[in-house]
């Protein structure tokens, strides 16, 4: 069982170390640095399945908020320490 939806546990000391050194050898900003890409890549995931689907799934995904107003409000979301995607 991974502790994360999107990043394997096999992967995962080699994020978490790259994390840790981008972050200052700040644990907390990287387990947050950790957190968000796991969310990030959920949205790529997801963005990929709608358009590996049929071209309607396609332009009702356009049709809303683009894949960058996604990134920016989870980065804002986790900068201000709300979390209730």
């Amino acid at each position: 069982m991974d502790l994360y939806n999107n990043i394997s546990n096999k992967e995962l000391p080699a994020f978490l170390r790259a994390a840790y050194e981008e972050s200052g050898k700040d644990i907390e900003k990287a387990a947050d640095i950790v957190e968000t890409t796991d969310m990030l890549l959920g949205v790529l995931k997801a963005k990929s399945l709608i358009n590996s689907r049929e071209r309607s799934a396609k332009t009702k995904w356009t049709r809303g908020r683009n894949i960058k107003a996604i990134f920016e409000n989870i980065i804002l979301r986790k900068r201000h320490g709300t979390d209730d995607l």
